[in-house]
C-alpha cells in the first residue's frame, strides 16, 4: 500500500507538475523575439559549465559556499541563529539552533546564486536609468550566460548530492525527492528566467523607473 501511494505520487509530479513547470521556464525563452539568440546563450552557458566543472574547481567550491549560504538563510528566515558557517572545497557545513525540511531541503529548492545575480542585473538597469546610461543589449548577454552557467552548475551538482542523500533514490525505491525537488528547482529558476528576460516588462510596473 505504501509503494502505491508513493508509485502515485512520484507519477502525479513527474507526469504533471514537473512538465507543466518545466513548459514555463521553455516559454520563458520561446515568448521572446530574439528567442532563438537566448537558446544560443543557454547553449554557451552550459557549455562554460561543463568546461569549469569538468577541468576546474571553482564551481565546485561557489557551489558549495552558496549550498550552506541557503541553509544559514533559511536559519534566519526562521529566526533562527548561524553560530558557525564553514566552506572547504569537498564540503561545508553551518552550525545553527534550527533545523526543519525546509532548511535542509534550501539548496535545493532555492537557487541563492540565481537570486544574487537577479538582485545585480535589476540594480545594474535601474542605476544605468537614473544615471541617463544605456542598458546595451551585450550587457544584457552576459547576465545570461552567467545565469546558465551557475543553473547548469546548481542543477548537476543537486543531482549528484539528490542522489546520495535522499534516503528513497538511495535504496532503489520511487524517486519521490526527486519529482519534489526538481519540480521545486524549475519552479523557482522559471520565475527568474522570466525576471532576467522580461525587465522591461516588469519595470514598467514600478512607478519611479520612469
Amino acid at each position: 500500500m505504501k509503494n502505491k501511494i508513493k508509485y502515485w505520487l512520484t507519477v502525479i509530479i513527474l507526469i504533471t507538475g514537473f512538465p507543466f513547470v518545466f513548459h514555463f521556464f521553455i516559454y520563458s525563452i520561446i515568448s521572446s523575439q530574439y528567442n532563438y539568440h537566448y537558446w544560443f546563450l543557454a547553449v554557451l552557458g552550459a557549455a562554460l559549465a561543463f568546461l569549469l566543472i569538468r577541468f576546474t574547481i571553482i564551481m565546485q567550491y561557489i557551489y558549495i559556499f552558496f549550498h550552506e549560504l541557503s541553509h544559514a538563510i533559511l536559519v534566519l528566515v526562521f529566526s533562527g541563529e548561524v553560530y558557525e558557517m564553514k566552506i572547504k572545497l569537498e564540503y561545508g557545513y553551518i552550525k545553527s539552533d534550527k533545523n526543519n525540511m525546509l532548511i535542509r531541503l534550501s539548496p535545493f529548492i532555492f537557487p541563492v546564486s540565481l537570486y544574487l545575480l537577479i538582485i545585480i542585473y535589476y540594480l545594474t538597469i535601474i542605476i544605468c536609468r537614473y544615471n541617463n546610461i544605456p542598458f546595451r543589449s551585450d550587457y544584457k548577454d552576459i547576465f545570461i550566460i552567467v545565469f546558465f552557467v551557475f543553473f547548469f552548475a546548481t542543477m548537476f551538482y543537486n543531482l549528484k548530492l539528490i542522489k546520495k542523500e535522499t534516503t528513497d533514490i538511495a535504496s532503489k525505491e520511487i524517486f519521490v525527492s526527486l519529482g519534489l525537488i526538481l519540480t521545486s528547482f524549475f519552479l523557482n529558476t522559471s520565475a527568474l528566467l522570466f525576471l532576467l528576460l522580461k525587465p522591461e516588462q516588469v519595470l514598467q510596473y514600478i512607478y519611479f523607473i520612469d
